[in-house]
């Protein structure tokens, strides 16, 4: 089968030592950064990536990034690359996303690593300097919730609002009852647990509008205190809450009540099902599974194929989970210690357990999407429970600095994914 020479390429490595040919028709028509499944092409050993380009006679390079942006040689590579006239295309296997790069953006990159070598250089000097004096003090106000007002203008007096309607409610609230199936939760700080939650709510009210969702039924699925709920209430939603509150019992009742109150339509496990069969197919412009998949014993698939049946062609599901790649549950695992409840109290737990089951990395959370027939609309990921702190420093602001540039290290994975309209001819999760 012959090929166009436009579709040809040559796949480069990120560590720039091995290469390959590639031909896809698809690259021809990437621009801006989006979402696309490249498959990299059996490598070999090269000396010269730009010399193996001329020689090949593709019509581009395709060059593979290990980080967030490109360093020096990559950047150093797609100079030569332009030069000769080739296009040059940057591919994030772990992301799944391209982007083509001319020389416009060849020099915004440049910059972009100019001022991250700056600011490297004056971070190593002042710790020389501080170690020589003892009198430089490193560590960051987090500024907890100013700075996320700051970020999130518009939807955070809504979202905060929902937050403290929830924590008024609190002094009327037993929530002890919470810590028979759930063992870790004694002692829990929930008053804190939930202003931080802000941040979530405020990424996924962010993730909705960014998918064209801005009006319509909405369903939180696992809503529990409501926060998500009332925020989407707030922003004039129409609002379902899903959970067990029948079991919660008056430890949930005033929460329910605010919800109410609010005008949201709450809904109980009991009635419609786990599965969610006592609701019709095609209800909800969008569906919030929020904190919830990581709770799901031996595999959410049967929850995730109910999300995409009560969905409405073309609606939207926005789920966040813990990120069991999160820089300081590496740093546990290097200790010797679990990430998950401390075995000493989920031995002794009443059954059923109602822990963190299983936590995932951002490549699964998209898989197992993909699987189910979803189209991931964005995927990202973003730190919370450190603002719990006014103040970091030391391995705090160590791993703070490290996470602003290691996306995947980031302790919450939120995905926005769509349920393709009815025409495209997709096939439904049941027909997999």
């Amino acid at each position: 089968m012959s090929h166009d020479a436009t579709s040809t390429y040559l796949y480069v490595d990120s560590t720039l030592t091995a290469a390959g040919v590639l031909i896809d028709e698809r690259l021809a028509s990437v621009s801006e950064r989006r979402r696309l499944d490249v498959t990299r092409p059996s490598l070999h050993p090269v000396a010269d990536s730009h010399a193996e380009l001329l020689q090949v006679g593709a019509a581009g390079m395709v060059i593979e990034m290990a980080q967030g942006w490109p360093g020096r040689p990559q950047l150093g590579l797609a100079r030569r690359a332009l030069k000769a006239r080739r296009r040059v295309v940057l591919h994030w296997p772990r992301e799944r996303a391209v982007e083509a790069v001319d020389r416009e953006r060849l020099a915004s990159h440049w910059r972009r690593w100019v001022l991250a070598q700056a600011y490297r250089w004056v971070r190593r000097t002042a710790i020389a300097l501080g170690r020589r004096s003892n009198m430089v003090s490193l560590s960051k106000a987090l500024d907890f919730p100013d700075c996320v007002r700051r970020e999130f203008p518009e939807l955070f007096p809504i979202a905060w609002e929902a937050v403290e309607t929830v924590t008024n409610a609190f002094p009327q609230c037993d929530l002890t009852p919470l810590e028979r199936h759930s063992p870790g939760l004694r002692g829990f700080d929930w008053s804190n647990y939930l202003r931080l939650s802000v941040i979530r709510m405020l990424h996924a009210q962010q993730a909705l509008l960014a998918a064209g969702v801005r009006t319509g039924r909405i369903l939180d699925l696992g809503s529990y205190f409501g926060n998500f709920a009332l925020m989407f209430a707030g922003l004039g939603y129409r609002t379902d809450a899903l959970d067990s509150y029948q079991e919660y019992g008056a430890t949930m009742k005033a929460d329910t009540l605010a919800m109410r109150r609010s005008g949201i339509n709450v809904l109980d496990f009991k009635e419609v099902g786990l599965e969610l069969a006592g609701i019709p197919s095609d209800s909800y412009d969008a569906v919030a599974c929020m904190g919830v998949i990581e709770h799901v014993p031996h595999t959410p698939r049967p929850l995730l194929q109910a999300v995409y049946r009560v969905l409405k062609p073309d609606g939207v599901l926005v789920l966040d989970t813990p990120n069991l790649a999160y820089l300081y549950n590496r740093q546990k695992v290097q200790r010797g210690e679990s990430i998950f409840c401390p075995i000493e109290l989920q031995f002794e737990t009443e059954i059923p357990f109602e822990g963190h089951h299983r936590e995932y990395v951002p490549r699964e959370v998209s898989w197992m999407l993909d699987r189910v027939g979803f189209d991931v609309v964005c995927l990202e990921t973003f730190n919370y429970s450190l603002f719990g702190l006014s103040e970091i420093s030391g391995v705090d602001l160590k791993n703070y600095e490290a996470m602003a540039t290691q996306s995947d290290c980031r302790e919450i994975i939120l995905v926005a994914a769509r349920k393709p309209p009815a025409a495209v001819g997709r096939s439904r999760p049941d027909e997999r």
